[in-house]
């Protein structure tokens, strides 16, 4: 069994282009190591991901999901999750602050 503290964290870097941003956006395919990481990890940050193409399974928070074309995800800070990828994927992943649903809605 897995421990808390032995669970990898992925942080936010908000100033990763020389400016403050509270939002970012990639493609899946650019960034395997991090979203498709088939360890147990978390993120500590808001996420939405959409699936282009490929198939594989999602866990969350030990729940299991399918992943097909068309799949949207979505994920909060501190949810636990695994990527189990069958085939080659395409797709989007929007990355966000909490900080940036204040200012955007305030």
């Amino acid at each position: 069994m897995v421990t808390a503290s032995q669970i990898k964290t992925y942080h936010f870097l908000p100033h990763k282009y020389g400016t403050e941003l509270l939002l970012d956006l990639g493609r899946i395919e650019t960034l395997k190591n991090y979203v498709l990481d088939r360890t147990l990890h978390q993120v500590s940050f808001y996420e939405i991901v959409f699936i282009e193409e490929g198939t594989g399974t999602f866990s969350l928070d030990g729940k299991v999901m399918s992943i097909t074309p068309g799949t949207i995800i979505f994920i909060s800070p501190g949810q636990v999750r695994r990527w189990d990828i069958e085939e080659k994927i395409k797709g989007y992943t929007l990355f966000f602050e909490k900080d940036f649903l204040h200012l955007f809605f305030s």
